[in-house]
């Protein structure tokens, strides 16, 4: 079972390195419905597809700028 709070502090510690550093921090945790898991923290087939969407979604300007270099 996850730690809910732990995540939750751990996750915003995390966040908040990131905002000071200038560092995209994206955070799913709410973004997949709890059918498409397994269990607590194993996604189905279907939660890896939508995570792999969302990743393409929010990653692509990034990559995008790579290639404009």
């Amino acid at each position: 079972m996850l730690d809910y709070d732990a995540y939750e502090k751990n996750t915003g510690i995390i966040a908040r390195a990131a905002l000071q550093r200038d560092i995209a921090f994206f955070n799913y945790q709410d973004a997949i419905p709890q059918e498409l898991f397994h269990d607590s923290l194993h996604m189905l087939d279907g939660g890896n597809a939508a995570m792999a969407e969302l990743l393409s979604r929010d990653l692509r300007p990034y990559l995008q700028g790579v290639h404009a270099r």
